[in-house]
């Protein structure tokens, strides 16, 4: 059943317009555009995924790469404070190895020797951000103090204070890493209440 269309047909994509006026030629035309532009999109889509998967894989490589550069970023980081701390290991050595005999003046200088060295530590990790949480008569903050004992006092202007430094605290870059151990202070009124 052949019959002539007197309304234009169109088949509209981006770029193409196909006009028939027949049905026969009409379809045939569309099939061979229809043809023409599937393989196009065929192209593309795989054109697309090729990229999408080389992206996948750049990405996946990109990860493992870092990776790995961290870990050895993290091997050697510590490279620059471990070479400040061997000048302390030569003192311990040096130390160890005197073979004067047990006398009392060399007691003294084991002391002086024993102080010079752990001057000389600390000043390696103080250059290393390291600070110690200063003590004088403060009042007790948690975020620098862990409290190991509490005292009862009979003086109120010494509840809440810290009484004793048990040990010591450290920051590492303005961050807490070792609260400070202490003895805090709680007033106990006449009566027992507190």
């Amino acid at each position: 059943m052949s019959k002539n269309i007197h309304k234009s047909e169109e088949v509209n994509d981006d770029k193409d317009d196909v006009v028939f006026e027949s049905e026969e030629q009409g379809n045939s035309d569309v099939i061979k555009k229809l043809r023409v532009k599937n393989k196009q999109i065929s192209s593309e889509k795989q054109e697309y995924l090729e990229g999408w998967q080389r992206a996948k894989a750049d990405l996946i490589n990109a990860r493992k790469n870092f990776e790995g550069e961290k870990g050895e970023i993290l091997k050697f980081a510590m490279r620059d404070l471990i070479e400040q701390l061997i000048p302390v290991l030569d003192s311990f050595e040096m130390v160890f190895n005197d073979k004067r005999t047990n006398e009392e003046p060399l007691l003294k200088e084991w002391k002086i020797g024993v102080k010079h060295i752990h001057s000389q530590f600390f000043n390696i990790l103080k250059e290393n951000g390291l600070e110690e949480i200063v003590f004088s008569e403060e009042k007790f903050n948690p975020v620098f103090h862990e409290p190991l004992e509490v005292i009862e006092v009979d003086d109120p202007k010494k509840d809440g204070i810290i009484l004793e430094i048990i040990q010591k605290g450290y920051l590492l870059n303005g961050k807490v890493i070792r609260p400070t151990k202490v003895k805090v202070g709680k007033y106990r009124e006449e009566g027992g209440n507190t």
